[in-house]
């Protein structure tokens, strides 16, 4: 297995690139994949967005942040083929207000995405609210998960509402995990 070597001006730490063999059956593959950091999934973004063939993104225990997790939003949010998004245990919203928005953006744009998982990913409950005031325009998610997240019991102003009016409004979710 060989991770190439990204220079230390990047964000990037590593990127290992092996054919045929699954991450889960080599420690030193998911090793080098989990190193993925802003820079790379910026690479990444701008490839899939011509893949009309792919279907599934999955990008969990990564280290790529905000600017990394924008990229992605707005690279997906008119993509035609991307059913499934799990970008669970990411750095990619810890203390930024900018991430929301553009996955709100990606939500209210993407009409062929099913199911998204958001899991552990530093939303607040505003974030999550922005997120799913989003729904009211969506006819294609079926389930969104924000499980493990920063929500606390006491909403803060102005979130409950926009999360009541953007699942009253939408009429395609099933499955909800908060």
């Amino acid at each position: 297995m060989v991770c190439y070597p990204i220079p230390q001006h990047s964000s990037v730490i590593a990127i290992g690139v092996k054919l045929g063999v699954e991450a889960n059956e080599d420690p030193e593959y998911s090793r080098c994949l989990s190193q993925m950091g802003d820079a790379a999934l910026h690479v990444l973004s701008k490839n899939w967005i011509s893949n009309t063939h792919i279907q599934s993104i999955e990008i969990e225990a990564n280290k790529f942040g905000p600017v990394g997790a924008k990229k992605l939003a707005m690279s997906l949010a008119n993509h035609p083929t991307v059913t499934f998004l799990k970008l669970s245990n990411n750095p990619m919203s810890w203390g930024d207000s900018t991430v929301a928005p553009a996955f709100a953006h990606m939500v209210r744009n993407n009409q062929v995405l099913r199911t998204m998982e958001l899991e552990q990913i530093g939303f607040d409950i505003q974030d999550v609210a922005c997120v799913m005031h989003a729904l009211a325009d969506n006819t294609s998610l079926t389930r969104l998960s924000f499980h493990f997240n920063e929500k606390s019991a006491q909403s803060e102003e102005g979130a409950q509402e926009k999360m009541n009016e953007g699942l009253y409004r939408n009429s395609t979710l099933a499955d909800l995990r908060l």
